[in-house]
């Protein structure tokens, strides 16, 4: 994109970016360090959250603003502290 408006770019650095089932199980975030391993040019990465914790959040929160502040989802504890 940069070429094409004639822009220069000396310093240019890949940013990758996973989230949700890519991210979802030990084998997928191995999968994910491959990926990343394989690339020869210094990359960033962004992990966004892990496959369902976002829905859960979600979930959470609408709960909470229904009033039901006492509500803990031992499941995503669990899930997430593990």
């Amino acid at each position: 994109m940069a070429k094409e408006a004639g822009i220069k770019i000396d310093n240019c650095m890949k940013v990758m970016k996973f989230g949700g089932t890519s991210v979802g199980s030990v084998n997928s975030i191995l999968s994910v360090k491959q990926i990343v391993e394989a690339v020869e040019e210094p990359v960033i990465v962004v992990v966004s959250a892990l496959g369902g914790i976002t829905d859960k959040l979600i979930n959470t929160s609408q709960m909470a603003a229904n009033g039901d502040c006492f509500f803990i989802d031992h499941r995503f504890l669990r899930d997430f502290v593990l």
